[in-house]
């Protein structure tokens, strides 16, 4: 992962599925994964064993979580950067820090309870894995008290 630290973010996604209805277009994202891309590779945030934890790899391609096979759905993503990240100009914005709270390390991925990505300007992403719908992100309401923390530079 710290390959992919200090470079420029070139966007934030989220995958999911689209449902075109009576000639509507709708965007269902599954909050079950997250992704930055970074120098053409995406650093993926997943929930893991059944939401009750964070998994961070790298991987080279977008990953969509199975659906029921359908016509009308189809996998698809989107952008998020615009809406998470406050610079207007996000690409010169970087990962400057990864914060893992109760982290351990399995199959080149780290796993942990809680994470803070801290970015370039100053902004704090929170992701948390015990959201309902998924991983809950700026909800710091999950945050561990006295948390071994692991700091990936």
């Amino acid at each position: 992962m710290n390959n992919l630290l200090h470079k420029p973010i070139d966007d934030m996604l989220i995958t999911g599925h689209t449902d075109i209805t009576d000639n509507i277009l709708e965007f269902m994202p599954d909050y079950k994964s997250y992704f930055f891309k970074i120098s053409g590779k995406f650093l993926r945030i997943e929930s893991h064993e059944q939401y009750s934890k964070l998994k961070f790899d790298i991987c080279d391609n977008l990953t969509w979580n199975e659906y029921p096979d359908e016509d009308d759905y189809k996998n698809s993503f989107s952008s998020i950067a615009g809406i998470l990240l406050k610079g207007y100009y996000y690409s010169d914005i970087s990962i400057e820090k990864i914060n893992l709270f109760n982290c351990t390390m399995s199959d080149s991925c780290y796993i942990c309870e809680y994470a803070e990505i801290i970015l370039s300007d100053g902004q704090t992403i929170k992701f948390d894995p015990l959201h309902y719908w998924g991983i809950g992100i700026n909800d710091c309401a999950y945050k561990p008290k006295n948390a071994e923390i692991t700091v990936i530079y």
